[in-house]
């Protein structure tokens, strides 16, 4: 302990691990172990350290470091044993009924955890964490007022900048799930908005208003053109003020080259984006989020994304703010061009594409939508907020 306290944390470990070799019912030198173990993510070892000392000594704090280390180890049926004896020994422990609310939560059954949450309301009326949990079972149950109202509560008790960033996710799915009819049947387009706030545009052989989940996307110019006609029309009503345009692969050079011209700005490299602008960063082939994680990592706070057939909906959190259309697959596009010549002659198809793009009967329809529904991922401050 000496040492630990002076830091010398390696020379700490060696000392507790003696201990218990000499003494192998020294609870407490387990104890200390299985802290070490679990702050450096070392959570097997975690919990066999914890489990010896349940084992040896039936106390609360015991079982309580036990669950903990389960559920992170996602063994919820174990878990909610080491808590139930925790409420066992102390009944109406409000952090083990917290604790067992989680886990319920995370296996789904959403009005048993909402149920466990009342017994740690008092405790925890001041924690921003149950308000959150509490708005979290509410968005499953689709109860979106009673998710608005713990999410709002969330709100006011956050302190961390992670918290509060939680709590407002949390929130405007709730807000945005309000904006239609109670009960009324929603699209893909209709729940990719209220879910994560995206645009979905859709592209040839769809309306523009219900989007289909299509296995595979061709790049031709007539399927491109009509995304990008669509893009046009809602990057302009929206007024969204972009700077550049920027291909985040070879793959998407032309894309990025077409959009570019239609909406009269210039194309930048990622290197060579200011801190102050506000990109529109364009792919393709939406195949892997890495590549966007990190492109969205080196460029401006400003930047928007683009993708125009996106694979990883429903995969990762990192979501593109305009999406083409869902796909299964996002095809390996042909070979870029050759020569300067060739990628001319291939983009002024595109173009040639774009400018013959029928003017469409939900046009208005189409654009109708998201100035209606403006709680765009994107939007910030500029949406709506209560």
């Amino acid at each position: 302990m000496a040492l630990e306290r002076a830091g010398r944390i390696a020379e700490a470990l060696a000392e507790y691990r003696r201990a218990v070799d000499v003494d192998p019912g020294f609870a407490a030198a387990y104890e200390a172990l299985g802290y070490h173990y679990q702050r450096r993510g070392m959570l097997t070892k975690a919990f066999d350290a914890f489990q010896t000392v349940a084992r040896l000594e039936d106390y609360y704090g015991a079982h309580f470091n036990l669950g903990f280390i389960l559920v992170e180890l996602e063994r919820y049926e174990e878990a909610l044993a080491a808590f139930g004896r925790c409420l066992a020994l102390v009944p109406g422990d409000p952090a083990a009924l917290y604790e067992k609310a989680y886990i319920h939560y995370v296996q789904g059954q959403l009005a048993e955890a909402l149920t466990t949450l009342q017994g740690a309301r008092e405790a925890y009326r001041q924690d921003w964490r149950l308000h959150n949990l509490e708005g979290a079972c509410h968005l499953g149950l689709e109860n979106w007022p009673a998710a608005e109202e713990a999410y709002r509560q969330a709100l006011q008790l956050a302190a961390a900048p992670s918290e509060v960033s939680e709590a407002q996710a949390g929130l405007q799915v709730a807000l945005r799930y309000q904006e239609f009819p109670l009960g009324a049947p929603l699209g893909f387009k209709e729940r990719v908005y209220a879910d994560d706030g995206l645009v979905t545009l859709g592209t040839a052989g769809d309306d523009g208003l219900e989007i289909p989940f299509r296995e595979s996307l061709s790049y031709t110019p007539a399927v491109l053109a009509v995304t990008l006609h669509r893009l046009q029309l809602v990057v302009e009503a929206l007024g969204l003020d972009l700077t550049a345009v920027v291909a985040l692969d070879r793959e998407s050079t032309l894309l990025a080259a077409a959009i570019g011209s239609l909406l009269r700005l210039p194309q930048k490299r990622l290197q060579q984006l200011a801190p102050h602008e506000r990109p529109l960063l364009v792919l393709l082939a939406g195949r892997q989020h890495e590549l966007l994680q990190v492109a969205l990592e080196q460029a401006p706070p400003a930047a928007r994304t683009f993708v125009f057939a996106l694979a990883w909906y429903g995969e990762s959190e990192v979501l593109p703010d305009l999406v083409g259309a869902p796909v299964e697959e996002a095809l390996v596009p042909a070979r870029p061009p050759s020569d300067e010549q060739q990628a001319r002659r291939e983009a002024r198809a595109l173009l040639e594409a774009c400018a013959a793009v029928d003017e469409e009967p939900t046009r208005e329809a189409q654009v109708g939508f998201y100035l209606q529904h403006r709680r765009l991922r994107f939007s910030g401050a500029d949406g709506p907020s209560s």
